[in-house]
């Protein structure tokens, strides 16, 4: 970001108070009084950052790191801000309003594991409601009323009242029946629903009025591989990936998908490429472990995993995988150690004490095994513990 605009808010503080970068309104008042050509896009990006509370979280957090890490995704995700400017307009909140001057790299957000043994991510959808504004055809139309159902679709999103923002979004389609945009908006409204069939109908008339709008194609893909058409979602993925190169969640979410239909073997290499885009993403090693581990290439899996907890030591899953590898390989010590970290980490993980006590019977611990098996059974997973009595195997 330009040195002087970060100076023009340093100075702001000053003079203004922090709550300048805290208060939407204070902060809206200030531009208009000061309203130029210069640095547009810089104050764009804070306004936006400050209207979904990012400068409040910042000045009132415990953990910084990770509070910066937590709003840049939401930028990424909630506000569709690419993740470079989204960092530096995270990184300026956090210098001007507690004088912090270290640099972040957004990571990536992340679902509920797949399974028990071998856990893989698929990367949340593309942008909850991406507020672009009003496309050129608009201008037959009430302007008016429709910015001021996006502003009210806006807080609905915020507030994740999605039925809100679906009924707000068909009285923008009645108004502009050809407003891409607007199916676009329901389309993810549908998502968060759980409605994945009417996702892929409105991501499917976006595309019809906008071919070339790829995150309709990749939010459809993520749709089709919700109601398990992996093939339909891949096809999607390609479309995605065709128009826009360089977007790491669609091979992200391709990987995922080929990985759902057991080739491995194309899922590493949309991880390589995920790798290649974002050198430092601790998921994108923990996805391709997890390819690696599947192909029973368990040293390449466990150097993954090494390197998805070096860029992330609070990683659990990625201490889970590295368990079930070195599991794998018999080395039922270094098994143990990481699903202890694991669980240290995710006290809540049935898995990882499922997977311990898989261990600590492996090295006829049956008190141990036990006792994993127990914890295991109150997390909601009894089936080890189911095992280790019919095997006449329970120790206390």
């Amino acid at each position: 970001m330009d040195a002087k605009f970060i100076e023009i808010v340093e100075n702001l503080v000053k003079e203004q108070g922090a709550d300048t970068l805290i208060d939407a309104k204070k902060y809206k008042a200030y531009l208009a009084d000061h309203a130029n050509d210069e640095f547009k896009e810089e104050r764009r990006l804070l306004t936006i950052a400050i209207e979904v509370g990012a400068g409040q979280e910042i000045a009132n957090a415990s953990d910084l790191a990770a509070c910066k890490k937590q709003q840049i995704r939401l930028l990424r995700e909630d506000r569709f801000i690419d993740e470079t400017a989204a960092a530096e307009t995270i990184d300026l909140l956090a210098f001007a309003l507690r004088g912090d001057r270290s640099k972040l790299i957004a990571s990536t957000p992340s679902s509920q594991p797949q399974s028990a043994l071998r856990k893989i991510v698929l990367f949340s959808i593309v942008g909850v409601l991406a507020l672009i504004g009003i496309a050129v055809w608009l201008w037959v139309v009430d302007i008016q009323a429709i910015n001021k159902i996006l502003d009210r679709a806006e807080i609905a999103s915020n507030s994740e009242n999605y039925q809100e923002v679906v009924s707000l979004y068909s009285q923008a389609i009645k108004l502009d029946p050809k407003y891409a945009l607007a199916y676009y908006n329901r389309g993810v409204a549908y998502y968060y629903l759980g409605e994945y069939n009417k996702a892929i109908a409105d991501y499917t008339q976006a595309i019809e009025f906008d071919p070339k709008y790829a995150p309709a194609y990749h939010n459809r893909g993520v749709a089709y591989d919700n109601l398990n058409d992996h093939n339909k979602a891949i096809g999607d993925f390609n479309q995605a990936i065709k128009l826009d190169p360089k977007d790491a969640y669609a091979y992200y979410n391709r990987g995922f998908a080929y990985a759902k239909l057991n080739d491995y073997s194309k899922a590493i290499d949309d991880f390589n490429q995920v790798i290649e885009l974002k050198p430092n993403d601790a998921e994108a090693y923990n996805n391709r472990g997890f390819a690696y581990a599947n192909l029973s290439d368990y040293n390449k899996a466990i150097a993954d995993f090494t390197q998805a907890i070096k860029l992330d030591p609070n990683h659990a899953m990625a201490y889970a995988n590295r368990g079930v590898a070195y599991a794998d390989l018999s080395d039922y010590n270094k098994a143990i150690a990481d699903f202890t970290q694991a669980i240290k980490l995710d006290p809540k993980d049935a898995y990882a004490y499922v997977n311990r006590g898989f261990a600590y019977a492996k090295l006829n611990d049956y008190k141990s095994a036990t006792k994993d098996a127990r914890k295991a059974c109150e997390l909601g997973d009894c089936q080890s513990l189911q095992r280790l009595t019919q095997r006449g195997l329970l120790r206390d």
